[in-house]
């Protein structure tokens, strides 16, 4: 089973603890940081889920674009958003459909992240990444960056949200990325700063044996 499957049988069977139902409060912290303080911007979210950020961004007065590969995970945020809908198939995108709001400015792309580029939906001014790199495995992360990197506009801002932990207590997703690790798989392209770090142990790390779990908020301009 590779990685699309196990988190394809995650979303239906309802094992989602990464999921969570409020606006992840270092996002609201920062998101000045993020938009520069102007409305009407594009703002990408890579491996969305049903994330509410989403909506958060749009009530604000931005354009979304989020992209999830699970179809399920994209028809549960419409739904329980409740907002009406509509689906269209991307000829230039490999079995990738598109689901956009018919009243808000938000659209999520249903496809392989890695099968995404600018020319499908141009550049962004802002990416908000919850997680997303850091869910990865390390093996995609220098091709996931390299797509990300590429979906930014020049002066583009960027808000990574990631886990440090003890790598040696569990295998798998969420990875531990530290700075070090970041400047090494963005360093040649981007400024990276941290901006904000605090606890995120939750129960279900602790009983898998970790001693610290943090969030790590990380942001990242183009060089």
């Amino acid at each position: 089973m590779d990685e699309q499957e196990k988190w394809q049988n995650r979303w239906l069977m309802g094992k989602i603890g990464f999921h969570k139902n409020y606006v992840n409060d270092y996002l609201i912290d920062n998101i000045d940081l993020l938009t520069g303080g102007k409305k009407g911007i594009k703002i990408f979210v890579p491996l969305c889920g049903k994330s509410i950020d989403l909506k958060w961004f749009a009530d604000l007065g931005h354009d979304v674009t989020g992209l999830e590969f699970c179809d399920v995970a994209i028809k549960t945020f419409f739904e329980e958003q409740q907002m009406d809908y509509a689906v269209s198939q991307m000829e230039n995108l490999k079995g990738g459909t598109i689901f956009k709001s018919k009243e808000h400015n938000i659209q999520v792309y249903c496809c392989d992240f890695f099968d995404f580029s600018s020319s499908i939906a141009g550049q962004f001014d802002a990416v908000w990444d919850r997680l997303a790199f850091g869910g990865l495995p390390p093996c995609k992360h220098k091709q996931y960056s390299d797509i990300l990197v590429s979906l930014m506009k020049p002066g583009a801002q960027c808000l990574m949200l990631n886990n440090e932990n003890d790598p040696t207590v569990m295998e798998g997703a969420p990875y531990h990325v530290p700075i070090e690790y970041m400047k090494e798989i963005f360093g040649d392209r981007c400024v990276i700063r941290t901006i904000q770090r605090g606890d995120s142990m939750e129960d279900r790390w602790k009983k898998k044996g970790h001693k610290w779990f943090h969030w790590v908020l990380h942001h990242l301009t183009l060089k």
